[in-house]
């Protein structure tokens, strides 16, 4: 699925009802390499396992060290990631080194106050939502990185591969046609009547008026609304056979009659390709993505060298 900043803003705003859990604290690279693999400290109550490696990757020109905590708690978005999406992630952010789309300090901080703005919050509660999923504000800010920089790779790398041919689009828009119901535009109003009026008089009165237009009767208009041909009432079926700008006597009310306008009318049709232009060629772009993206995937498999340590529960 194509990853977007404004999709972020709502996962991150989702991680306000996240319980994250206690962050644990973590060694140095080096320290807990020699350490074998997991890294102790001493306290009154003894050596106790503080962090653990599950695995090193090996890249061109990175190293990545994954640890039992990385897996322990969720990324940014929310969401806990797997040993191979770890590994997969590491892969993908040191191709984006590589082809420099790291984004600049500048751009994840433009980035961080569009979000507060999107969701009308402060920086603090902003910095607040980082630390319940178990983040500092600059690990934060990493991840946001992190995020950026492997979309931006996948941009670059599949996406701009996935060119469809209008032929194709057509040819899917003849074969799945997409059929839009009746809609009608109404208005409802009130023709009030003094209590003194005799009603069945007035009403000819009305008749007449919504008949030729001529009398001095006012009408009380409502805003026009839409009205979906499945969503109307058994009751108010006689709007489906009303023409456009016709009147009718709905109902005598305690105040006076209520009247119903059809102001415009949409026919059943078929959506216009120009209106599912875009969405065909997303349905279609999806197989080939995943195609592309799985083979990039495995290659970068292939290339990396990845130790895995057996790790004691």
């Amino acid at each position: 699925m194509k990853f977007s900043w404004i999709s972020l803003y709502s996962v991150i705003i989702g991680l306000i009802s996240l319980t994250a859990q206690a962050r644990m604290a973590e060694s140095k690279q080096h320290d807990a390499i020699e350490s074998g693999v997991k890294h102790e400290y001493q306290d009154l109550n003894g050596l106790c396992v503080l962090d653990s490696i599950i695995a090193v990757v090996y890249c061109e020109d990175d190293t990545f060290i994954i640890t039992k905590s990385d897996l322990d708690r969720p990324g940014i978005d929310g969401v806990f990631r797997s040993l191979d999406d770890r590994i997969m992630e590491a892969l993908l952010y040191s191709e984006a080194k590589k082809y420099k789309m790291l984004p600049t300090k500048e751009a994840v901080d433009k980035h961080l106050q569009a979000v507060q703005q999107e969701n009308n919050i402060t920086r603090d509660e902003l910095y607040d939502i980082f630390r319940k999923a178990g983040y500092t504000p600059e690990e934060g800010k990493e991840q946001f990185s992190r995020l950026s920089a492997i979309s931006s790779l996948i941009d670059f790398r599949i996406r701009s591969r996935l060119i469809i041919p209008e032929r194709d689009i057509v040819a899917f828009y003849d074969e799945h046609p997409v059929w839009e119901e009746p809609a009608y535009k109404v208005q409802r109003g009130l023709v009030p009547v003094a209590k003194k009026r005799d009603l069945t008089k007035f009403k000819k009165e009305l008749e007449r008026f919504i008949k030729t237009g001529m009398g001095s009767i006012r009408v009380k208009w409502d805003d026009p609304f839409w009205m979906q041909h499945d969503e109307i009432a058994e009751s108010w079926n006689f709007i489906k056979s009303m023409n456009v700008d016709e009147i009718k006597i709905v109902q005598e009310t305690a105040d006076g009659f209520e009247l119903v306008k059809l102001s415009a009318k949409k026919e059943r049709r078929q959506k216009p390709l120009e209106e599912r232009y875009r969405e065909i060629a997303e349905i279609l772009r999806r197989p080939k993505y995943e195609e592309l993206l799985s083979e990039y995937k495995k290659n970068l498999l292939d290339a990396a060298s990845i130790v895995y340590f057996d790790v004691e529960s």
